[in-house]
């Protein structure tokens, strides 16, 4: 069974930032090793920050790039 939701521009944009957040939320999860549960050395960091920096970066732009595009078509 297949369902369908049909969501406001808004929420769309809402939803898209949430999974913008879960993603730095699951990166920040995966740093942490069981052998060294907080195994935060500079270069490790910087790198994880930086990546997810561009992440957010790019998501969040394709959310505005979306959102003109549609104010476009309007």
């Amino acid at each position: 069974m297949t369902l369908f939701y049909q969501c406001t521009e808004q929420q769309m944009r809402k939803l898209e930032i949430l999974d913008a957040h879960l993603h730095v939320l699951q990166s920040l999860a995966m740093c942490i090793d069981a052998k060294h549960p907080l195994d935060f050395n500079p270069e490790k960091l910087s790198t994880m920050l930086s990546t997810l920096s561009n992440d957010l970066t790019n998501t969040l732009a394709s959310i505005q790039e979306n959102g003109l595009q549609k104010q476009g078509a309007i």
